[in-house]
């Protein structure tokens, strides 16, 4: 069943929608994407009570997979961003490494530019802030989709991600197709805000938002829904 881009869906709704042994025996699969009245919590009915539920779609098929970032290469471990098709996501590493795509918006509604906010169960507050922010803290990056390429006889598909220096809102005006141009697969480069690209390896004060050009690997056959742990 699809409700794609529904603002009558609810919480309610999926809660009733729940309900019932013909929907328990048959219901395989359940795509609210964009459903913005929907929360992450509010299909915990549906996990509970359709036994033979497959899937519960949060988010485009294209941002299910794992996401190798340019992160911690000079630590000899690349950061891998792992989300499934309910908006979960694990990235491996020690702090703010899980949790769930608690809105996913489109910057322009049909297009692959989408703009995001993630909500940690492990985020730890910094000195000064206080306790209750770890419950709302929801930094938020921005993504396009690139087309897929052909790469040693394989096929790459790859996302740019944006995020801002000095705002935890997902940038409205970034990533572009553009910054292709400078930004290669697995790199990320800095930007102004007037567009302009900043030197590699400086500290320019102006700098505005990182853009990142992460590949994205499928996951494993069967692996669509996250493991219970998390």
């Amino acid at each position: 069943i699809a409700m794609v881009r529904s603002m009558k869906v609810s919480d309610k709704g999926l809660y009733y929608l729940s309900l019932g042994r013909a929907r328990a025996e048959n219901l395989r699969s359940i795509d609210i994407t964009f459903c913005r009245n929907t929360t992450y919590g509010g299909t915990f009915p549906l996990r509970d009570r359709l036994y033979n539920l497959e899937v519960i779609r949060r988010q485009p098929e294209w941002l299910d997979g794992q996401f190798e970032t340019p992160f911690g290469a000079d630590q000899d471990q690349v950061e891998c961003h792992t989300y499934w098709a309910d908006g979960t996501f694990s990235f491996n590493r020690g702090s703010e490494s899980s949790g769930h795509v608690c809105d996913l918006f489109e910057h322009k509604e049909g297009s692959d530019h989408l703009g995001d906010k993630l909500q940690y169960i492990n985020f730890n507050p910094p000195p000064g802030w206080p306790i209750w922010s770890k419950f709302c803290y929801r930094p938020g990056v921005s993504l396009l989709r690139i087309p897929d390429e052909v790469r040693d006889g394989q096929v790459v598909r790859s996302v740019l991600v944006a995020q801002s220096f000095f705002a935890t809102r997902a940038p409205t005006d970034h990533p572009r197709i553009d910054q292709l141009e400078f930004v290669g697969l697995g790199e990320s480069r800095c930007f102004r805000e007037d567009g302009k690209i900043c030197p590699r390896d400086s500290d320019d004060e102006k700098k505005s938002v990182m853009v990142s050009r992460m590949r994205v690997r499928p996951l494993p056959p069967g692996g669509l829904m996250p493991p219970n742990h998390l």
